[in-house]
């Protein structure tokens, strides 16, 4: 786990800045268009394992979140 952007009361964590400076550099990339690209799925078993013994929500599917993100 990680700390995140924010801490809870309010004052920016480490990771701000550098999500910040992520964001500017990407914002000065070229638009490089969409076109087709060849994808490739790797399933961890373990980690739906994991999902399996802590779900996030008694809908969750390990499975489902890797096909919807891709």
């Amino acid at each position: 786990m990680h700390a995140g952007l924010l801490r809870p009361d309010s004052v920016p964590a480490l990771a701000f800045d550098e999500a910040a400076q992520v964001a500017r550099e990407l914002a000065l990339m070229p638009d490089l268009g969409l076109g087709v690209t060849k994808v490739g799925l790797v399933l961890d078993h373990d980690s739906a394992l994991a999902w399996n013994i802590q779900p996030q929500g008694r809908d969750f599917s390990h499975f489902r979140l890797v096909f919807d993100t891709h």
